[in-house]
């Protein structure tokens, strides 16, 4: 429940700030503010990485939880923009980039929920380690491209008041990049291809745990009871 709190707090800061800024036409500031809150998400999801990592979960479940990050970049970008341009702001095109960051939050989102199935079936699903790497690969060209367009001509080309989405998809563009490279270059944890003994060791069955603790054994115990079961000789 605290980390829900957080989360919702942490939203409620960056829409409340967000706003202000923008009122007041701060454009370099408004860029700050949207790069250190997708860096917070970021950081989020590297922070959970390292934790399932220290827990030798499925690499399944690492995996999910950084798409799932990067689900939730797209849906603070997408928010943010809404709320801009249906309250202070006006540009024309500003649905299409709504839409385009929803459809990134739902791919993410619907992505990370296919592949949390494993823990569900209790098995590995290794195709899927090709499927996320290659969506890594394109999300990381495409997050360049668009970000080298954005600086180039994006804010002119616009329209005046497009600023503040440019600035928006521009810090989105580098933390979406940042989360695809750490997929990318740094695949500890991500590999579906690991041996299973990630997965926590099960529980020693009782009649194993005695024999640990220096119970005898079945055999042996039959065989210290054998001398009580022969008859007496006169």
């Amino acid at each position: 429940m605290s980390l829900m709190l957080f989360w919702m707090f942490g939203i409620t800061l960056s829409t409340a700030l967000m706003i202000a800024v923008v009122a007041f036409e701060a454009r370099f500031v408004q860029f700050s503010l949207a790069f250190v809150f997708v860096g917070f998400i970021v950081l989020a999801g590297l922070r959970d990485q390292r934790m399932l990592q220290e827990l030798r979960a499925y690499p399944s479940h690492i995996t999910a939880s950084m798409v799932r990050h990067m689900g939730i970049v797209y849906g603070w970008a997408a928010a943010m923009i809404a709320l801009l341009y249906m309250t202070l702001l006006e540009w024309p095109h500003w649905f299409a980039a709504f839409f385009v960051m929803c459809a990134g939050a739902t791919l993410c989102l619907f992505l990370a929920n296919i592949i949390m199935r494993d823990l569900t079936e209790e098995a590995v699903d290794r195709r899927m380690s090709q499927l996320v790497r290659l969506i890594a690969k394109a999300q990381f060209g495409v997050t360049c491209l668009i970000f080298g367009g954005l600086v180039t001509v994006g804010g002119k080309a616009a329209g005046a008041d497009a600023w503040a989405g440019v600035n928006l998809m521009l810090a989105a563009a580098i933390g979406l990049a940042a989360q695809s490279a750490i997929i990318m270059f740094f695949p500890a944890g991500f590999d579906f291809n690991d041996d299973l003994d990630a997965v926590a060791a099960p529980p020693i069955a009782p009649s194993r745990r005695k024999q640990d603790l220096g119970a005898p054994a079945t055999g042996e115990r039959r065989k210290q009871n054998r001398g009580f079961a022969r008859p007496k000789t006169a």
